[in-house]
C-alpha cells in the first residue's frame, strides 16, 4: 500500500510562489487533489480526508469560514515538481492549489487563509496510520485589526471610499478608496464605543467592520429591506450597548447585536416597520444616538422643509420635534449624521456643501463651515469624543474720530449667523484721525492690515482682514506718545486666538478701550466710563452672557471648597431599594425627606468596604446584615449594609477647555449629573429646585446594562461655575464607587478634585 504524509504550516496572505512546470505527462499522473469549501455563517471550520483507493486520486476537503487561498503539496510519480492551480468556482471563491513531488519525498499539506470570524481559532486532525495523514491546522486572521481613535473628528462614507471629516473646518483625509470586498455602496455606517470599529452595510446584505486604515471584515449577511423607496438601507447608528440600528427611508428598521462577546453577536435581534402619522414628512437618510437624550434616535427629514424627527428604540414609533423651514435651498439632504456627547447634532448638506450643528431637542440650527459636497454618503462619529471646538462668533471693536465738539458714544451690533459683531467706539479729536475696519475674508485667505492715511478732513483707515471661524483681530486704541497716528500688529500665540492690533493716537485724543467680560444676566449690554484725564482711556466693557448649564459669581463670592454631602436611609430590599439591579426607587427618590447627616467631601469616589471581619451576618429581607457595623465618609457615621450618599456643589474649571468625567465603577448604582438643567439651577440646590427625571449625564449600574465605564467629555469656560449632583446608592455590603475627572491644570483621571470644586452654597 502506497503511503504518504502530510503536514500542516500556516502562511498569513502569502502568495505561494509558482514552481516549474513539467510535461502534460506528469499532469495527467497526479495522484491527489485538494477540495476547498466554504462553510455555512458560524459554522466551525474543518478538514476531511479520503484515502486514494487504486487509481483514483484522494481528496483533502477544507471548509472555512471566509474566502480564502489554499496550497496543498503532495506525493507525485514524476521525477520533478510542478504546480497545478484551480479557479474559484464563484466570486470570491477558494481557489485551490496543487504542488505535486516526487514520490520519493514526503508531502506537506499548506493552508493560508483570511476570514472574517471574529475570533482566532485551531483545529486539529489526527493521524489514522503510522505514515499517514499528519495533523491539520487552520489559523484564522481577522481582516480589520487596527482600532480607531475616539476623538473629535467625524467619519464619511461615500459609495466605498472612506473619509475622515474635521467638523470645524470641513477638510476632508482620504483614509481608503476601496473599503468592503464588493463592488457596491456602503451606507447606514455607525461607531461602536464598546470595540471602536466602524460597522455598515455593503449592498444592503453584507455587515462590515471597518478599521482606521479602511480595511474592513465580513461579519454577517442579512437580508435587504423591501419597500416602496428602492429595498436599501440608509441610516444606521450604534448606540452605548452595542446594538447596530438600521432603518431604510424611515420605514423599515432592524437591530443587530454588536456587543463584543455576545451569544449574538452579529445577528437580527429584532426587526420591523414604523410609518410617520400626522404630517407628510419623508423620512431620514441618516440618523444618530445621542446618549445624552434616552433612548432615541435622531434625524433630518428631506424635503423643502427640513424637519428634526425622533425614533424611539423602545416602541420604534416617529416623532415629530421642529420644523426648520428651508435651511440650505437644495433639497435639505442631509445623508451623513454625526452624534456628540452633548446635546447637538451635526450634519453635511448633501447638495448644499457645508456643515450644520441642531441644538437637540429644539433650537435653531447654525451653519458651521463650507464642506464638500456628497451623495451615496452615510457619516459617523465617536459619541464619548469631546464636541468638536466650534468658533464662537464675537465681537469686534471700531474706532471711529468725530468732528470736534461732537461728544463720545458707543454703539453695539449683534452678530448674526458667522458674521461678527461690531462695538463702534466714536473718540473726540480735534484733528483728522483713522477708522479700524474688520473685514471678515473666505477660508484659506492670509489674515492682513492695510493703512491708508488721512486726507484733507477725511480720515484714513486701517483695514483688518481676518480668516472665516479662524484667527480673530480686536482693535485697541491707545494714547501713544508720537505727534503722529501709527499701527502695530501683534502675532497669535496659537490657531484660534485673538491677534492684538493697537492703533496708537496723539495724546490730545481721548481713546477708548473694549474688554468683553462674563456676567450672570441673559441678555448682552454696554457699559462706558469716563476718562480720568485729558487724552486718557475711556473703558467700554461689553458684558456676555454664561454658557449653556454654566452659572457666573462674582469674583470672591464663591471660593472652591468641598462639596455638599448628605446620607440618606436606603431600603435594604433588593426590588424596593435603590441600587440593587432589581431595584425600583429612583436617584430622586431621596428629594422631600430629611437626610440622616450630613458633612463635606472632595471626591465623588469612595473606597471599597468589605464585610466585618470575624461576625457573621443576619438575615434581613432575604440579604446579609452585619450589626452595628458603621463607616466614617464625609464626617459622617454612616451604616454600610445599605444607604444613599448625595454630594452637590459645582465644578470650577481654572483653564478653558475640555473635561472628561468618568464613572469607572459603581457598587450597587452611581448617577452624575453636571449642568443647570439636571443638576440644579443656578445658587439653588434646594430639594425643591432640583429637577425631577432628569437625565443623567453617566450612570455605573452594577449588575445592569449600564454596568461599564462610561466617559463624558464637557468643553468648559473658565471664570464660570457648573453645577454638579452625584447621586450614589448601595445595598448590601460591600460597596465601592470609582469616579475620576480629567483636563487642562486639573491632570488625568484624578479622585480628589480640590481647587476645581465648590460647595453647593454659592
Amino acid at each position: 500500500m502506497r503511503r504518504y504524509e502530510i503536514r500542516s504550516t500556516i502562511l498569513y496572505n502569502v502568495q505561494v510562489p509558482k514552481l516549474a512546470i513539467g510535461s502534460a505527462s506528469c499532469v495527467e499522473q497526479a495522484s491527489a487533489k485538494t477540495v476547498a469549501r466554504m462553510a455555512l455563517a458560524g459554522s466551525p471550520a474543518y478538514t476531511s480526508t479520503v484515502p486514494p483507493s487504486g487509481s483514483v486520486s484522494g481528496t483533502i476537503v477544507v471548509g472555512v469560514t471566509a474566502p480564502g487561498l489554499f496550497t496543498t503539496t503532495v506525493p507525485g510519480t514524476a521525477s520533478t515538481p510542478y504546480t497545478v492551480t484551480g479557479s474559484p468556482s464563484t466570486v470570491g471563491g477558494s481557489t485551490p492549489v496543487s504542488v505535486y513531488t516526487p514520490t520519493s519525498a514526503p508531502g506537506t499539506f499548506t493552508t493560508t487563509i483570511t476570514s472574517s470570524v471574529r475570533t482566532p481559532y485551531t483545529i486539529t486532525g489526527t493521524p489514522t496510520e503510522s505514515g499517514g495523514q499528519t495533523p491539520v491546522t487552520v489559523v484564522e486572521t481577522p481582516g480589520a485589526t487596527a482600532p480607531l481613535p475616539c476623538d473629535a473628528g467625524g467619519y464619511l462614507i461615500q459609495e466605498r471610499t472612506l473619509y475622515r471629516l474635521n467638523l470645524t473646518t470641513g477638510v476632508q483625509t482620504l483614509i481608503s478608496n476601496s473599503v468592503g470586498p464588493l463592488t457596491g455602496t456602503i451606507n447606514s455606517m455607525g461607531y461602536n464605543v464598546l470595540d471602536n470599529y466602524l460597522y455598515a452595510i455593503q449592498n444592503s446584505t453584507t455587515i462590515l467592520r471597518i478599521d482606521s486604515t479602511g480595511a474592513s471584515t465580513v461579519i454577517a449577511k442579512i437580508a435587504a429591506p423591501v419597500n416602496s423607496n428602492g429595498n436599501v438601507w440608509t441610516s444606521g447608528d450604534i448606540d452605548t450597548n452595542g446594538q447596530f440600528w438600521i432603518n431604510s427611508f424611515g420605514t423599515n428598521w432592524a437591530q443587530i447585536d454588536l456587543r463584543p462577546g455576545s451569544a449574538t453577536y452579529g445577528q437580527v435581534v429584532a426587526s420591523g416597520t414604523s410609518a410617520f402619522r400626522g404630517g407628510p414628512v419623508l423620512g431620514p437618510i441618516d440618523w444618530s444616538y445621542l446618549p445624552g437624550q434616552g433612548n432615541y434616535l435622531f434625524g433630518i427629514s428631506k424635503g423643502s422643509n427640513a424637519t428634526l424627527v425622533r425614533w424611539s428604540m423602545a416602541d420604534h414609533t416617529w416623532t415629530y420635534l421642529q420644523t426648520y423651514g428651508d435651511i440650505d435651498g437644495n433639497g435639505n439632504q442631509f445623508g451623513a449624521l454625526y452624534a456628540s456627547s452633548g446635546n447637538v447634532l451635526y450634519g453635511t448638506s448633501n447638495n448644499g456643501g457645508a456643515v450644520y450643528s441642531f441644538p437637540i431637542p429644539s433650537g435653531t440650527p447654525s451653519r458651521v463651515t463650507n464642506a464638500a459636497v456628497s451623495g451615496n454618503n452615510d457619516g459617523a462619529r465617536c459619541i464619548y469624543a469631546a464636541d468638536p471646538i466650534i468658533p464662537a462668533t464675537g465681537y469686534v471693536s471700531s474706532t471711529t474720530t468725530l468732528t470736534p465738539g461732537q461728544p463720545g458714544f458707543t454703539s453695539t451690533i449683534s452678530p448674526s449667523g458667522t458674521v461678527s459683531g461690531t462695538v463702534i467706539v466714536g473718540t473726540p479729536s480735534a484733528e483728522t484721525g483713522y477708522v479700524s475696519s474688520t473685514t471678515t475674508l473666505e477660508p484659506g485667505q492670509p489674515a492682513f492690515t492695510s493703512t491708508i492715511p488721512p486726507s484733507g478732513t477725511v480720515s484714513g483707515t486701517v483695514v483688518i482682514g481676518t480668516p472665516l471661524s479662524s484667527t480673530v483681530y480686536t482693535t485697541v486704541t491707545t494714547v501713544g506718545t508720537a505727534s503722529e497716528t501709527y499701527t502695530i500688529t501683534g502675532t497669535p500665540t496659537s490657531s484660534g486666538d485673538p491677534v492684538p492690533v493697537t492703533i496708537y493716537t496723539p495724546p490730545v485724543v481721548t481713546a477708548y478701550s473694549t474688554t468683553t467680560t462674563p456676567y450672570g444676566g441673559s441678555t448682552l449690554s454696554t457699559s462706558t466710563g469716563t476718562p480720568t484725564e485729558a487724552g486718557g482711556t475711556v473703558p467700554v466693557t461689553v458684558f456676555t452672557p454664561p454658557p449653556s448649564g454654566a452659572c457666573y459669581f462674582a469674583p470672591g463670592t464663591c471660593d472652591t471648597g468641598n462639596l455638599r454631602l448628605r446620607y440618606y436611609s436606603n431600603p435594604l430590599n433588593g426590588a424596593d431599594s435603590f441600587g440593587a439591579p432589581e431595584g425600583t426607587l429612583g436617584p430622586d427618590y431621596y428629594l422631600g425627606t430629611i437626610p440622616r447627616g450630613s458633612g463635606s467631601i472632595d471626591t465623588l469616589s469612595l473606597a471599597a468596604v468589605y464585610p466585618p471581619q470575624g461576625q457573621d451576618a443576619i438575615q434581613v429581607n432575604g440579604r446579609n446584615y452585619y450589626e452595628n457595623y458603621q463607616q466614617n465618609i464625609g464626617g459622617i457615621s454612616v451604616d454600610p449594609n445599605n444607604f444613599t450618599l448625595v454630594s452637590t456643589g459645582y465644578f470650577v474649571p481654572q483653564t478653558s477647555g475640555s473635561y472628561q468625567f468618568c464613572d469607572r465603577y459603581a457598587d450597587n448604582r452611581d448617577d452624575f449629573y453636571v449642568g443647570s438643567s439636571s443638576a440644579f439651577p443656578c445658587g439653588d440646590s434646594s430639594d425643591a429646585s432640583t429637577p425631577r427625571n432628569a437625565a443623567y449625564t453617566i450612570e455605573y449600574w452594577f449588575g445592569t446594562g449600564t454596568g461599564k465605564v462610561t466617559c463624558v467629555n464637557i468643553t468648559m469656560v473658565a471664570g464660570f461655575s457648573y453645577p454638579l449632583r452625584n447621586v450614589f446608592g448601595n445595598n448590601g455590603v460591600p460597596f465601592e464607587s470609582q469616579f475620576t475627572a480629567s483636563g487642562p491644570g486639573l491632570g488625568t483621571n484624578v479622585t480628589d478634585l480640590t481647587g476645581f470644586i465648590a460647595p453647593d452654597s454659592c
